[in-house]
């Protein structure tokens, strides 16, 4: 079921960052672990005034979208809840509440590039994330 969080109960944040910790340790194996970990609090902190659009079932947190505006912060998904459709529902909801989205994906983060392809997101630019060091693609969907 899709909740867009609106109630920023303490329990459900921590659940989410924690999420976002696992799922970034999980599939950016190529970043330093410190990177993710140093990022925790404030990432926490950021969470309680962020868009989410959370993924639940019986009442457990499956997965969640961040979005500011019309940029997409990062789709997360417990790993063993992948390849269910999770994620194509939470990019689904936001297509159906935006006329464009933008994003940004680690280029070697194949897995993700070729889902955001087929969802019709397109190439825009490479470019370079000041922290990690690691190239990035901006890339971005447009309603037709």
């Amino acid at each position: 079921m899709l909740i867009n969080l609106v109630d920023k109960d303490p329990d459900v944040i921590k659940a989410v960052a924690d999420l976002w910790l696992t799922v970034n340790l999980e599939v950016h194996d190529f970043v330093d672990p410190a990177y993710w970990t140093s990022h925790y609090d404030d990432v926490l902190s950021a969470f309680h005034e962020a868009n989410m659009v959370l993924y639940q079932e019986d009442n457990r947190l499956l997965g969640f979208v961040g979005i500011t505006g019309d940029y997409i912060a990062g789709i997360f998904i417990e790993k063993e809840s992948r390849h269910r459709g999770i994620g194509s529902q939470l990019l689904t909801y936001l297509k159906s509440q935006h006329k464009s989205l933008t994003l940004s994906v680690y280029s070697r983060n194949s897995q993700a590039i070729q889902f955001y392809k087929r969802h019709g997101f397109q190439f825009i630019e490479e470019c370079l994330d000041e922290e990690t060091h690691e190239k990035e693609w901006l890339m971005t969907w447009t309603a037709t």
